[in-house]
Parts: structure tokens; sequence; C-alpha cells
């Protein structure tokens, strides 16, 4: 009896060890799976060998770039001349965000030196009030001294994404601040389509009071930026705009005007007043910022209008392609790589196999190019930053 009762007890502890084995390896494969699903929770496929030697030739070609971007920013010691149609003294702190990427990405100090130099640059534009003020040959037609609503808020997005990629508390405490000026700006209620919209102008006196110096219109890229900007303010708990019931209306009302003009086919115009002009440059980066935003408000709508957007996104990335209205009309192979690294977190979220494939070809292709636009300011050339902060997985868009 003994024997039997010894014999029984082996048997189950065998099928208890193979009962945990097998659970073991059915929540590996599990978490292997979870663990390709983006953000959303549409998939994508685990990159190919080839697709892997592709990205990293893509990465390699970055390298050289940042590389490239660092002798230029130590020779000049900021970014201050406009270049490639950018001007650095109307988005400085932006023009920062290429090097906060390539340091977090490489680690390699040099890039972060370079970009505390661009945004101490950045600081220094802003006057007591924290505006930092146009310079006068980009407002010709305005006889005063003015801020620009764009310009200010990407100063701020700028100083967010630094901390954001530093964990330098005194980036944020600049975007704070800031943004306290940007929403003294007077917002205007605006109509479109039944529909009231809190708009802020394109232009306002820099002196006090903020009288406004322009008119006002839907104008997808501006309002975008600015629901972006204020969206993370709100969600960051060490924000003293965290939780701020005001911010947060503003930055839902901005976000559902950036999405008003799209179309039935998933295209955004330029403006309302340039409403058949489907700038893929301006249009694409607009949906990228709403995408981005939507990673914290999980809003239906929005998730809605920007699936709706993917066929004419995906469109132009199988083409490798631009089409553009301003400054002036052109259409061609991408001059840069802004307009591709806008499409990048759309594809990777709403797009098939196919679109996947097109935006690895369609980045190596630009990439190729990289001398082209090596002195290029613009710190959307590479927004790995704004990507680490919607978790999208590093092995999406760096081959190493």
């Amino acid at each position: 009896m003994k024997k039997v009762f010894e014999s029984s007890i082996k048997r189950s502890a065998n099928h208890l060890n193979l009962f945990l084995i097998i659970t073991i390896i059915v929540s590996i494969i599990g978490l292997k799976f979870l663990m390709q699903e983006n953000i959303t929770g549409t998939k994508y496929e685990t990159p190919t060998e080839n697709t892997l030697i592709e990205k990293e030739q893509i990465s390699q070609n970055i390298l050289s770039y940042w590389e490239k971007q660092h002798e230029y920013i130590t020779s000049k010691g900021i970014l201050s001349e406009t270049a490639c149609g950018f001007n650095p003294r109307v988005y400085p702190a932006e023009a920062a965000i290429s090097f906060i990427s390539a340091y977090q990405v490489t680690g390699n100090v040099d890039y972060l030196e370079d970009a505390k130099r661009q945004l101490e640059f950045a600081h220094s534009l802003e006057n007591s009030n924290n505006y930092i003020q146009l310079p006068p040959e980009t407002i010709s037609w305005i006889d005063k001294k003015a801020v620009g609503t764009n310009a200010q808020v990407r100063l701020i997005l700028g100083y967010y994404l630094a901390y954001r990629g530093t964990d330098d508390k005194k980036y944020l405490k600049w975007a704070d601040e800031s943004m306290i000026a940007l929403m003294r700006l007077q917002t205007t209620d605006y109509v479109y389509k039944g529909k009231v919209y809190k708009l802020f102008k394109y232009c306002y006196s820099i002196e006090q009071p903020q009288t406004a110096l322009s008119g006002i219109e839907i104008d997808p890229n501006q309002q975008a930026f600015i629901g972006l900007t204020m969206t993370l303010l709100y969600h960051d708990k060490d924000s003293i705009f965290f939780h701020d019931s005001k911010i947060k209306t503003l930055a839902l009302n901005q976000l559902e005007a950036a999405l008003v003009l799209e179309r039935p086919d998933g295209k955004l115009p330029l403006a309302e007043s340039r409403i058949n002009e489907l700038d893929t440059r301006y249009g694409h980066l607009a949906l990228m910022l709403v995408y981005c935003s939507n990673q914290f408000w999980n809003d239906t709508e929005f998730d809605t209008r920007l699936r709706n957007s993917i066929k004419w996104v995906a469109s132009y990335t199988k083409l490798s392609t631009t089409d553009r209205y301003y400054p002036q009309k052109y259409y061609g192979k991408l001059p840069d790589p802004v307009e591709a690294y806008s499409r990048l977190p759309l594809i990777y979220a709403y797009g098939n196999t196919t679109d996947q494939k097109a935006i690895q070809d369609m980045l190596n292709e630009i990439w190729s190019r990289w001398p082209e636009f090596s002195e290029y300011p613009g710190g959307w050339s590479t927004p790995f930053v704004l990507y680490t902060v919607i978790n999208m997985p590093k092995s999406y868009y760096w081959g190493f």
C-alpha cells in the first residue's frame, strides 16, 4: 500500500511539473505576442532579416547626419541661421529636438551638450514675460513687436521634450512658465459648422496688454501643436498643469479643431482659407501630432478620423513623394526626413504589412541622400524623443 501511495505521489508531481512547464511556455509565448502589439492594439510583424539590414543602414546614415550636425553646431556655437527654409530664431528650442534624440539613442554626451547650448539660446530669446519675439523680417507687414502663437507653443514643446529626454526638471520649469504666458493670450470663440472652437490668433503684441495683431481661422497645424503640448503638460504629474481642468478643455478643443477640416477621403487641407490645398507635409505632421496626443486621451472619434487618413498617408509613403502647397507648390521626392517621420507613427498604428514595408523603403531612400540635408537645423528630422514619450518600441524606428 505504501509503494502504491508513493507511486501515486510521484505521478502527481510529474503531472504538476509538466503542467508548470506548459504554463511557463504559454506565458512566454503570450508575453512575446503582447510585446509585438503597438500602442493602439494593432499588430506589426517581427522585422525580417532584410528589414533589419535596411534599418541598420538607415541608422548608420542617421549617425553620419548627427555627426555632421554636431560639427556644424560646434563651429557655430548655436543654430541661429536659416537653412533649408527653417528659421531657428523662430523655433529655437525645436532645433534641439534632434540632438536630444541623438543623445537618447546613442548616449553620446556631445549631442547632449549641443542640445543644452541650443536650449539656453532659446531661453535667452524670451522676454521678462516669457514670450519669444518673432524676428521682424518674418512679420514685415506688422509694425509692432509680436509674439507668434505657433512659435510660442513650439518653444514650450521643445522644452518639454528636452525635459523628457534628459530628466532635467529645469526644462519642465521653462515649459510651464512659457505655457503660463501662452495661456494669458486671449482666445476667440470661432464657430465652424455649428461647433465653437476657442482659437488663438496667429500673432499678438508682445507688450502688455497682448492685443491681437492678426486674423484667425481653422489651421490644423497650429491647433495640433497647441493640442499636443497642452496634452503633455496636463498628463505630467510634475507639471503645474497636471490635471488642470482649463488646459484639458483647451487641449481637447484644439485637437478637435485640428481634425474638423478632414475630408471623407481622409485628406486634411492646409487651412480653412486653403481648403483645396492638400499639403502632405503639414497635413501628415498635424495628423501625427493628434495621434501622439490621443495616446493619452484614447478618444474614439480622434481614432476614427486618424484611421480614415491612413490611405492618404500610405499612398504617398509608397511613392516616397511629397505634395506641398506652402510656402510654394512642389511635388516630388522628399527634400528632408521630416515628412517621413510624421508618417511613421501613423503607419505604425494603422498601416498594413505593405505599408510597413513602404515606410522602411522610404526611409532607406531618404537617408541614402543624407548629405543633401546635413545642415538642416529642424528638430523634426529625427524626433525619436517624442516616440519614446508615446512608448513606441525603439525596434520599430532604430536598427540597432
